[in-house]
C-alpha cells in the first residue's frame, strides 16, 4: 500500500489486522518505525524474531519454531552482521515451518507498517529474504510505505520484489 504521509496506509493495515484478530486468524504485525534508518543486516534477524514470536501458536511444528528462534538469536547476538549465506541457510527451515501451519486451510499475513523508514539499501534485501520463505506457502506480505522513499527492487543485484512480477 503506497500513499502520502497521513493518508491512512497504517489505518488500512490495522483494519485488516484487526479483522484477522477478530476471526482468530494468524498474523504478525511489524512496526518498521522500530527499525528506522537501520543500516545493519541484523535488522533481518530482529524482524524474523518478531515474526517467529508472534506466530508461535499458528505453526504446527513448535520444536522447529523454537530451534529456529535459538539459531536466529545466536546470529543476532554475534558481534558482526550476518553474512548473506547465514541468512540464506535459515530459509529452508523457515519455508518448512510456515509451509505447515497448524490449520492447513489458514493463511498467515505478515504486516510491515511504514516500511519506507528502513534504510533504502536494505529494503529490497529484506523483502527478498521474507519472500524467500513466503513464496509457495500460505504466507502473504502486506506492506505500507511512502512510495518515493521505498525501494522494492535492486536491479544491480536482482534482489527484492519486482513489480508487476512479484507484487500485486
Amino acid at each position: 500500500i503506497f500513499g502520502r504521509s497521513g493518508s491512512g496506509k497504517s489505518s488500512l493495515l490495522l483494519w485488516a489486522m484487526h479483522g484477522r484478530k477478530r476471526d482468530g486468524l494468524p498474523f504478525a504485525w511489524i512496526d518498521m518505525q522500530v527499525y528506522a534508518q537501520r543500516e545493519d543486516r541484523r535488522v533481518f534477524l530482529d524482524v524474523l524474531l518478531d515474526v517467529l514470536e508472534q506466530t508461535h501458536d499458528a505453526v504446527s511444528n513448535r520444536a522447529l519454531a523454537i530451534g529456529l528462534s535459538v539459531r536466529v538469536q545466536k546470529l543476532r547476538d554475534a558481534r558482526k552482521d550476518p553474512a548473506e549465506q547465514d541468512l540464506r541457510r535459515l530459509l529452508p527451515d523457515l519455508k518448512r515451518l510456515f509451509g505447515s501451519l497448524s490449520n492447513a486451510s489458514t493463511d498467515l499475513v505478515l504486516f510491515l507498517d511504514d516500511f519506507h523508514v528502513l534504510d533504502p539499501s536494505l529494503q529490497p534485501h529484506l523483502l527478498h529474504f521474507l519472500y524467500g520463505f513466503a513464496r509457495g506457502t500460505r504466507v502473504f506480505l502486506k506492506v505500507s510505505a511512502i512510495e518515493t522513499f521505498t525501494k522494492l527492487w535492486d536491479a544491480a543485484t536482482r534482489t527484492g520484489l519486482e513489480v508487476p512480477h512479484d507484487v500485486q
